[in-house]
Formats: C-alpha cells, structure tokens, sequence
C-alpha cells in the first residue's frame, strides 16, 4: 500500500483558505495606505500598525503579495520592500530601472497625474524612517490579541 492522500475536500478546503488570506493581505495594503493618509501625524498609528501585522502574519503564511498587486506609491516609495524585510520575509522587489520604466507607463496611461519614484519616496520617507520604530509593535500583532 502506498502513503496516504490528503481527501480532494481536504486539499480544496487549503486551497480556499490559502486563497483567502491572499486577498486579506492584498485589501490590507490598500488598508494601510489609507491609514497611512488619515493618521494625525501623517504616518504610522494603531490602525496602519494593525494592518502592518496583518500583512506580515499573511506572508508568513502564504508568501508575499505580488508587488504588482500593492498600491504603487507604496512599492516605488519603499514601504512594500521595507515592511517585508521588517517582518522578516522576502519578497521581489522592482530596482530602480524598472521603477522608472513603471513610473512612466503609468504617467503616459494617466496623462501624466500619476506620481514618480521620486514624489513616491518623498511622500512615504517618515513611514520608511519610523518603520525600525514600530518593528516591536508589528511584530507583537502577530501574537494576535487572544486576551
């Protein structure tokens, strides 16, 4: 007799929840970012932190979303690279040629309102700057809140 098989119910019940915790940290970093423009000091607070968890709790799971998948300014900016590294996964990151070539497909498919690498990484410097200062407080999420 040869090992045992997983049930197809088992294996589609997995891939349900695999899939389900992809979109959970896709929307969060839509989350995020709009966390990250309604905070009071224009940065990190309790809600961009909780998401912050979430992705990471996520990617530890089932890998990191595509950077394709993540709102822009927050991947040209150097938020979806250094939230990753803060929670310790790794994740493919475009270098600063593809950012430009991105950044310019979008300008011209925009007519020229969508934001450059460099406005992208001038709008989230202080959240890349403070991320070293919220490392405790993302990664104490990932405990989660059982109390």
């Amino acid at each position: 007799m040869t090992g045992k098989r997983a049930p197809s119910y088992r294996i589609k019940e997995r891939q349900a929840l695999t899939q389900f915790a992809r979109d959970i940290q896709e929307q969060a970093w839509t989350d995020l970012e709009i966390a990250f423009r309604q905070a009071i000091r224009g940065a990190w607070s309790m809600g961009a932190v909780s998401f912050a968890a979430t992705i990471v709790r996520a990617a530890r799971l089932v890998g990191p979303t595509p950077w394709e998948n993540v709102p822009w300014t927050l991947v040209a900016g150097g938020v979806y690279g250094g939230l990753y590294a803060t929670g310790g996964v790794t994740a493919a990151v475009p270098n600063d040629l593809e950012l430009e070539g991105i950044a310019s497909r979008l300008r011209r498919s925009s007519y020229g309102h969508s934001p450059t690498v460099q406005g992208s990484r001038q709008m989230w410097a202080r959240v890349v700057a403070e991320l070293p200062m919220n490392a405790a407080d993302i990664l104490a999420g990932l405990e989660g809140n059982n109390q």
